[in-house]
């Protein structure tokens, strides 16, 4: 994890880190977790040691259909999420 977990979701919803360059050639690194609610599994996005640096794109599954992806995925995910919804689900190592 490169940043603090102001929120608290734990190491098990930790997914890992990327980085992105941005406008101005900037690099920036992101947390991604993926944690459970009662609602579904949703996503929080996070960018820095502050409390407030975090993005909560919301559901898993509106997070992935919102994402640009070639019109059959994105076919596939809207049946998808019209039949039930998307899960991650955590391989062992």
């Amino acid at each position: 994890m490169y940043w603090i977990d102001h929120c608290k979701h734990g190491k098990e919803a930790y997914i890992g880190s990327f980085k992105v360059f941005e406008a101005g050639d900037k690099l920036r690194t992101y947390d991604l977790h993926v944690f459970d609610t009662k609602y579904g599994q949703e996503v929080c996005i996070r960018y820095g040691n502050e409390d407030y640096e975090y993005i909560s794109p919301g559901s898993l599954g509106g997070f992935i259909k919102r994402s640009h992806m070639t019109p059959a995925y994105q076919a596939a995910c809207d049946l998808l999420l019209d039949k039930g919804d998307i899960k991650y689900i955590k391989r062992a190592k």
